[in-house]
């Protein structure tokens, strides 16, 4: 979320005035523009809207709200008997708070659809099941019905639930509604962390398996890898949807034909790493070392590369693109304080 706003450094205290919004005049986007560049110039918008504006007192200032015509912020002018602002502030979502204030019903609505939302939000991550949820917008209607006295608008409601950050997708088929997780929401209670031995132990038995000695197929699903050396290992073939992958070892790992749906990679060496055909889809790499790594034909709908080295990586003819992020292309992902 962007807000423009003048910050001020180091500001000994905020003293604000008692604005009373006496008149609102829409003026032109250029207008809009040309008055942010030169406040004290005169404006045809305030000096025909001085006589609507009755004097100032101890405790209130009559003032004009500017609207751009094009756009959501404002000014709030207090001329003060002048034919210019003479005092004047920046309101950032003027509109909204506008049309907030002028319609209460409105502001109610708002403020229920956003704890209908926050309340299923809570309710699809503490009962997800492998990433995915299913309930009968029927239940949700009646829930809104007995909390809040109205009726449920299905729409509005996906597409707030939609722009969740903890959501992939959000669909209504015949009254019911499926939601999928993203990845780094979901449940880790469950998960197991495997030691250095424990994974030897899989990789040989895996080793076996491929090779029709016996063993048995490696299963990572829902591990937790931490620190571990994959360094070389044949994983092709392997269950390793939801693992987590935290600095490891994956140098000339081959991870050919495996799954790894979901799985998360943060802060691992996967130079001249081999995929191919493998199944990355809402997969994430974040902070890896994919260089000189072979990506090709894989599966990588809603897959994401974060602040990884991509030097000579060969990634190719996959389904679907990963999400490439760099740093400066990361901002929305600060925390909001």
């Amino acid at each position: 979320m962007n807000i423009n706003v003048e910050l001020q450094r180091k500001p000994e205290d905020f003293r604000l005035d008692n604005c009373v919004i006496d008149v609102i005049e829409e003026i032109p986007h250029e207008s809009f523009e040309t008055f942010q560049n030169y406040p004290t110039a005169h404006y045809g918008a305030i000096t025909n809207s001085l006589h609507r504006l009755p004097e100032d007192t101890k405790d209130e200032r009559h003032c004009i709200l500017l609207l751009d015509v094009d756009g959501d912020d404002g000014f709030i002018v207090n001329p003060h008997g002048a034919e210019y602002a003479r005092y004047s502030a920046f309101v950032p979502n003027a509109r909204q708070i506008y049309r907030l204030g002028q319609y209460p019903s409105l502001n109610e609505f708002s403020s229920d659809m956003e704890k209908l939302v926050e309340h299923y939000a809570l309710e699809i991550l503490r009962n997800q099941k492998d990433g995915q949820y299913q309930c009968s917008m029927i239940d949700v209607s009646d829930y809104y019905r007995h909390e809040f006295d109205g009726f449920l608008d299905y729409n509005l409601f996906l597409n707030m639930l939609s722009e969740r950050p903890e959501f992939a997708e959000v669909e209504e088929y015949c009254d019911e509604l499926t939601a999928r997780i993203k990845p780094a929401f979901r449940k880790t209670a469950n998960a197991h962390n495997l030691s250095q031995k424990e994974l030897d132990v899989i990789c040989a038995n895996h080793v076996l398996w491929l090779n029709d000695a016996g063993g048995e197929q490696a299963d990572l699903s829902n591990c937790v890898l931490k620190g571990l050396f994959l360094r070389g290992r044949d994983m092709s073939h392997a269950y390793c949807n939801s693992a987590v992958f935290d600095d490891c070892n994956l140098e000339s790992t081959d991870f050919s034909s495996a799954e790894l749906e979901s799985a998360r990679f943060t802060n691992c060496e996967m130079m001249d790493l081999f995929a191919v055909k493998t199944h990355f889809v809402d997969a994430e790499f974040e902070s890896c070392d994919l260089s000189d790594a072979t990506i090709a034909e894989c599966l990588m709908m809603n897959s994401t590369i974060k602040n990884c080295n991509l030097d000579n990586t060969n990634l190719s003819d996959c389904d679907g693109e990963p999400e490439i992020i760099s740093d400066d292309e990361a901002e929305w992902l600060a925390p909001i304080l």
